[in-house]
Formats: structure tokens, C-alpha cells, sequence
């Protein structure tokens, strides 16, 4: 039985862009990134003197940045 990614936050389809929309009567521009790293592999394996949960730490923040960065 294989082991599923917890960490699923990239989309498949997923096209860079920059974009433009108005809050309060500015125009901002919002740039839209797409994943490059399979969140899946992207903790350490080798834990160190920091322990074992710091690898999968990691990926949990890169996934909230990334999802940040999506809005």
C-alpha cells in the first residue's frame, strides 16, 4: 500500500501570472506562482540535531506560504 502526500496544496494547473485589481481606489499588481517542488519529497530526510518532526515542519510552511501566495 503506498503513502499519500498530506501536503497536496500545488495545483496541476497552474499558470504564472501578474495581475491587476483595485482595493480602496489603488490598483496593485498580484503576481501568481506556481509550485516548482513536489511537496511530497521536499523535507529533509536527514533530521539532524533539530529532530525528527522538523522535516515535515518545513514542508507544512513552505505549503502555507505557497497557499498565501496563491490567494
Amino acid at each position: 500500500m503506498q503513502k499519500e502526500c498530506q501536503f497536496k496544496k500545488c495545483s496541476d494547473t497552474c499558470e504564472e501570472e501578474t495581475y491587476n485589481f483595485d482595493f480602496e481606489g489603488r490598483t496593485y499588481t498580484r503576481s501568481r506562482y506556481c509550485c516548482n517542488t513536489d511537496f511530497c519529497n521536499a523535507g529533509s530526510r536527514s533530521y539532524g540535531t533539530m529532530g525528527k518532526g522538523m522535516g515535515e515542519m518545513m514542508v507544512l510552511l513552505l505549503c502555507m506560504c505557497s497557499y498565501l501566495l496563491l490567494m
